[in-house]
């Protein structure tokens, strides 16, 4: 299963640094982000990984302890696309404090695939 993912996310990493900016995200480029989120959230459910079960809002220490653990960057919601937010709050990368303001930690991966786009 391993393998496949790995697979999977090779195949996908190499179609998507062709596509645009990611603030003009096309149809195609939101869904091959989610696969890819997805195909992470799967390796770390195989690896026994319980915090991915925890799927709810964090609060900011939470998040920033995550970030510290897992890597990756907390953005601001309002920088983010309605799918990007939908994927982070189900994978428990979400904070929203007492005043409404979102944030959300964009993962290691994430932040790969764009450098990749962007030949960084």
């Amino acid at each position: 299963m391993e393998d496949r993912l790995q697979k999977i996310k090779k195949d996908i990493n190499e179609r998507i640094k062709n596509q645009p900016d990611s603030r003009c995200a096309t149809e195609d480029e939101v869904s091959i982000c989610w696969l890819i989120c997805e195909i992470e959230e799967l390796k770390k459910k195989i690896k026994g990984d319980k915090r991915v079960e925890n799927k709810m809002v964090k609060t900011l220490e939470e998040l920033i302890n995550d970030l510290a653990i897992e890597g990756g960057a907390i953005v601001s919601s309002n920088d983010c696309l309605e799918i990007e937010i939908a994927n982070a709050m189900n994978t428990g990368r979400m904070c929203i404090l007492e005043d409404g303001l979102g944030f959300i930690r964009r993962t290691k991966t994430w932040l790969d695939l764009q450098k990749a786009r962007k030949g960084k």
